[in-house]
């Protein structure tokens, strides 16, 4: 065997080494990569949980919020309508006295508009905070699978 085959043969088996030596490394760099893939799945499937749960409670309160803002409103109109039959009438401390309290009632409304307003908000972008989550999910889990 010549120097030549023999040089020839040694530089085919170190390139082998060195392929099989890369390929080794690739996979282990593949299964880091794929575990750290997994762990921010899990990550975010935990934080979709998390705001999911958030965002039913959010809309628990709404829910709460509108039913007695519809039950002060309906109490305001039963209040003004008494008050303008006591005026009619000419009692005048009854109308007074329903008067003072349609006042009140009405800036409780006022209160829990606004305080509606804030839920509603609040409860959107927890909603729209799962949305981009669960984006971000998807696209991790797509991810993975390549």
């Amino acid at each position: 065997m010549s120097l030549q085959k023999i040089c020839r043969l040694v530089q085919i088996q170190v390139h082998d080494l060195g392929a099989y030596i890369w390929q080794e490394d690739q996979t282990w760099a593949d299964k880091s990569r794929q575990a750290e893939l997994e762990s921010k799945c899990r990550h975010l499937a935990d934080e979709i949980w998390r705001r999911t749960n958030l965002a039913a409670r959010f809309h628990t309160g709404l829910i709460e919020l509108q039913r007695r803002l519809a039950h002060h409103e309906k109490e305001a109109a039963d209040l003004l309508k008494r008050a303008k039959v006591f005026h009619q009438v000419g009692d005048r401390a009854n109308a007074w006295h329903h008067s003072l309290h349609l006042d009140q009632l009405r800036q409780v409304v006022a209160h829990e508009r606004s305080r509606l307003q804030v839920q509603e908000r609040m409860f959107g972008n927890q909603m729209d905070q799962v949305r981009r989550l669960r984006q971000r999910l998807t696209h991790l889990q797509d991810q993975i699978t390549l």
